[in-house]
Order: C-alpha cells, then structure tokens, then sequence
C-alpha cells in the first residue's frame, strides 16, 4: 500500500507491467509509497522476481542528511551471493561453504568466486557485515546519482603518479644502458607513492616493481614523456601539463577514454562499468569476459580472422595498467576485499564514461569493428 493506504503493485523493466496489470516501475518515486511525515508506513519489494527475495521496507522516521548523501546506520550479515537461487538456494549454499568435507564444496566455492570476486582462505561467512564498506559502496552511488564538482585535492590525488614522474623528468631523468629506471628511481616511487604491495624483492628494478614500469611506458605512450640521448625529457604536452594540472587530468580523460583502438575502448568500457558498479569478475577471469565482449561485438582482425588470445591479454594489460597507473582506488582494509573507488575516481571514470558515450554516438561504423 502506498502512504494514502491504497494497495499497488508496480513492476519494472515497464514491459512487464502490462502482462502482470501493475503499474510501471518508471512513472513512480518512493515519495509516493513512502511519506516522511507518516512513520510506520512501509512497502514490500521483490527483488529478481521468481526467486523470493523479498524486502519489508518500513519508514521508521525523518533524518538529517547533507543533500545527495545516502548513509547506512547498522546492519547484519553480508547480502546473498548473486543468482544463488533464493533464500532456499543460498541457505543451502551457506551450508555447503561450512563444510569442506561436503562433496560440493569445491565446486560451491570455486562458483561463489567466480559470482563474488571475492576470495579469502578462511571459511565463507555469511554473518560479515562492514559497515565501512556498506556505506562505501553507498558513497559510490550518490556520487553517480548526485554528481559533485572536482575538486583540486581529488583532482590532484587521482593524477599524482603521473605528476610524479614528469617532476622527475623535469629537467631529464637518465635511464641505465638499457632504457630503464634507475633503482634509486624504482625505490623512491614505490616509496613515495605508496606502491610497496606485491613487489618482489628490494624493489629497486623495474622487473621487480610492475607499478613503476608501467607508469613510464604509459606515460611515453601517452606522449607526456619521450627518450632524448639516454634520459627521459618531457614532451611540449608533458610541460603544459605539469604546469596546468587540470589540462593534465584532462588529457589523460581522454586518452583514457578514447584510446586508439575500438577493442580497447571497448574493455575500458567494462572495466569503468566495473568499478562504478563495484561489482566486477574476479582478476583472474577478465580476460574470459573480454575475450567474450570482443567476440559478441564482432572484432575481427584485417585479415576477418579471430583475434588471437594474445591480442586479448595485450588489450586487458594496457586497460587494466592505465587506471592502476593513476590512484583511483581507495587502499583495502582487508586484504580479501575489494578494492573500491575513491571521489575522485568515480568523478574520474564518470567523466571517461561520458567522453566514450559522445564519442559513440557521434560515430558511425559502416563496417564490422576491427583492431
């Protein structure tokens, strides 16, 4: 019933809501079935109609809240796992999770990571319940809902590993005999940036610390740097960067966002669906998804052959390195969580979204993609 006690029932996608004579979810708002100034009103909302995940909503009373914030103040256990079959099917998961002796339990925990991306050795706990990252992932939406303006602090905490090289590079930075960083350079990056997690060794050598390879070549791709007798020196655009950050944050939206070509455009595109959403595919899985996005869209190579699978690793490392080159995640509390956005990372990815969509709709193919 809405706040006037009138029964309804509003159905969504709208195409449904003929067949089942209910209203269609798009001409509704929870204003309408939910009244500040009438506490005890309430509503029931099925979620993934058939499988009987159903929500008693109950407006309790009125709170203050800063416009555009969304803000969770308790709660209990973790939510189901995705397509687990209802409340019957993920009861019946929970209990297999909690048996490793259970003859399904491989199977059970190798699907609920492929569904979650989330991976931890203890034992699947369905009681878990962050607060912290509840309301993160709520941040994550009112940021999209109620889009903010950039600020300089965000602006400038996004493109810092980028800022910092070209600082570096300033006045030319020597590479060893080979082309490289040297290791002084290596250690004060990982130092400086915070980029110590996962690198192997001391650290001081490109080989050993990913992050720090990755930066360069990226910025030499992207034509903020270039090689000059033996040292790095910076380009024309790398000079008016460094001098104008937000020209700089804005070139890199760009080059980000429409990359040179269509397959990598495409994987950027899910990669930014991804971390917007917070919900992605486990690391180890996204070459599968990509593989399977390229192949649904057509991409064939200029001979009209399959793209081969190393093309399809190529284009997962150069998107995957672009976003891990900037600081656009927040740090992990836990090791098995997921990793999530900061501010400036959604306003970052939100802008990348909307350059990709202009340029979409702006483009007409006459032929089938290729790379």
């Amino acid at each position: 019933m809405d706040g006037n006690g009138t029964p309804r029932v509003i159905i969504g996608p709208d195409e449904q809501s003929e067949d089942l004579d209910a209203e269609p979810a798009s001409g509704v708002v929870l204003s309408d079935l939910l009244h500040a100034d009438k506490p005890s009103t309430a509503l029931d909302y099925e979620y993934d109609l058939g499988d009987g995940w159903t929500h008693q909503v109950e407006l309790i009373g009125p709170a203050e809240l800063p416009v555009g914030e969304v803000v969770c103040v308790d709660g209990a256990n973790r939510g189901p796992v995705e397509d687990s079959g209802g409340p019957h099917g993920y009861g019946r998961l929970v209990e297999i999770l909690g048996d490793r002796a259970h003859p399904e339990y491989q199977d059970a925990s190798y699907w609920t990571f492929m569904t979650t991306g989330e991976y931890s050795p203890a034992a699947f706990d369905a009681t878990d319940f962050d607060l912290g990252a509840a309301n993160r992932k709520l941040r994550l939406l009112s940021l999209q809902w109620w889009p903010r303006p950039l600020t300089d602090e965000e602006r400038d905490a996004v493109i810092r590993p980028v800022r910092w090289l070209l600082e570096k590079a300033a006045g030319g930075l020597e590479l060893t005999k080979d082309g490289y960083l040297k290791p002084a350079t290596v250690q004060s990056a990982l130092d400086e940036l915070g980029w110590r997690d996962g690198v192997l060794g001391k650290g001081n050598r490109e080989a050993n610390a990913i992050q720090v390879r990755e930066l360069r070549e990226h910025l030499l791709a992207w034509k903020l740097l270039r090689k000059f007798k033996g040292s790095l020196v910076l380009t024309p655009r790398g000079k008016r960067g460094l001098e104008r950050p937000g020209d700089l944050w804005d070139y890199v939206v760009e080059s980000i966002a429409r990359p040179e070509h269509d397959a990598v455009r495409l994987a950027t595109r899910l990669y930014t669906e991804w971390h917007l959403s917070g919900i992605a595919p486990p690391s180890t899985h996204r070459f599968e998804v990509i593989r399977d996005a390229v192949e649904a869209a057509g991409f064939v190579t200029r001979s009209g052959h399959r793209i081969p699978d190393d093309w399809v690793t190529d284009i997962n490392r150069v998107v995957m390195w672009n976003l891990k080159c900037l600081h656009v995640m927040a740090p992990k509390v836990r090791y098995r969580d997921r990793a999530l956005l900061t501010d400036g990372g959604v306003k970052f990815l939100l802008e990348v979204r909307e350059i990709d969509a202009v340029f979409s709709r702006s483009r007409s193919q006459e032929a089938g993609p290729v790379i």
